[in-house]
């Protein structure tokens, strides 16, 4: 959590070998174009930033999120923009989900980013 850092700075972080996407989530995006995004960044084995700008987490996303930290998996259905109706989507062993936002945004959503995010960096 930050006040200065951004999604891009993170990049720097990461180990040599691994690529990542990043996304950055306002209230104006859909939560589905971000757990689409989660998906195609496990199937190229890339790590997946989401960049928090408001105090904005949606329950499909929150949901998602929660049981990437539980289960290592997404369990998917009904996806805007996707044909299938249930996708079960492991995480490879090489992607990680970063989430980058600021002390600020992390205070407003309260319990709802804690129950997600385990370790949490503050910068």
């Amino acid at each position: 959590m930050t006040n200065r850092f951004k999604a891009e700075d993170f990049l720097g972080l990461i180990p040599p070998k691994a690529t990542a996407d990043i996304f950055t989530l306002t209230t104006k995006e859909h939560p589905d174009d971000a757990i689409l995004q989660i998906v195609e960044s496990f199937k190229s084995n890339k790590w997946f930033i989401l960049e928090l700008q408001e105090s904005y987490m949606p329950s499909q996303l929150y949901g998602q999120l929660r049981s990437l930290s539980v289960s290592n998996r997404l369990d998917i259905q009904n996806l805007l923009g996707s044909d299938e109706k249930e996708m079960i989507v492991e995480q490879p062993k090489e992607s990680r989900v970063v989430v980058i936002t600021t002390n600020e945004i992390a205070e407003k959503l309260g319990n709802k980013f804690k129950g997600v995010f385990g370790a949490v960096l503050n910068i």
